[in-house]
């Protein structure tokens, strides 16, 4: 089990053990996350300043490279997306390859908020938050759309092609189409979610923290990708 509490840490999920400890690692907002490889499946997490892979057997760094801040960086093959809180680095894509991680494109000083996690999509990248939508080429780090929105620090999810994501301090939730072409909302919905929470998937249920309960609600034809 590893977790950001003050530093990254790994537990042995049988009798809850402290494994290793990587002090490198530091902050208790983001999130840590499997970067699959292969043989060289790494954990990787902004830490206050940087982004920071590790080994998942001895906790030791593997690699560290510009980015840092709330978000929760995003894996999708040989590809890692983060959202980085400095104006230098806002979105920045790395790539895996021969065993080291290089820099793909960068796309700096998007917005004054980075704490949204990015999405990765059949073929492009998009970042939900702040007041925007943004979709990006992966590949090249074209930007395809921006548009003008009211999403928060929040981070959406994605549900059968179409993305999920709070507005207007997390009272609504939006379904928009992930077609780069529309970019669109398809529907709106007023949920009263607390802010800077996300909204959950398990299979067709939609879970949403509000206030003070948690609630359910039924998508129906949406599935998981």
């Amino acid at each position: 089990v590893v977790v950001l509490a003050g530093n990254l840490r790994a537990y042995d999920q049988e009798n809850g053990n402290l494994l290793w400890e990587n002090k490198m690692v530091k902050g208790k907002a983001a999130s840590p996350v499997i970067w699959e490889l292969g043989k060289e499946d790494l954990i990787v997490c902004n830490s206050s300043k940087n982004t920071i892979a590790v080994n998942p057997k001895d906790g030791t760094t593997y690699w560290e490279g510009p980015g840092g801040g709330s978000s929760t960086p995003v894996c999708n093959q040989e590809i890692m997306l983060v959202h980085g809180k400095k104006e230098e680095v806002g979105l920045i894509a790395y790539q895996f390859a021969e065993g080291k991680i290089s820099e793909l494109w960068r796309i700096p000083k998007l917005t004054r908020r980075t704490d949204s996690s990015p999405i990765i999509y059949n073929g492009y990248a998009y970042l939900i938050g702040a007041g925007m939508r943004l979709c990006v080429n992966v590949e090249s780090g074209e930007v395809i759309r921006k548009v003008i929105a009211k999403h928060d620090i929040s981070s959406p999810i994605l549900a059968d092609g179409k993305i999920l994501a709070y507005e207007i301090k997390g009272n609504f939730l939006k379904i928009i189409d992930s077609n780069p072409k529309n970019f669109e909302e398809i529907q709106k919905i007023k949920v009263n979610a607390l802010q800077c929470t996300s909204p959950s998937l398990a299979g067709t249920k939609l879970l949403i923290r509000q206030k003070n309960r948690i609630v359910c609600f039924e998508l129906g034809e949406f599935n998981s990708p």
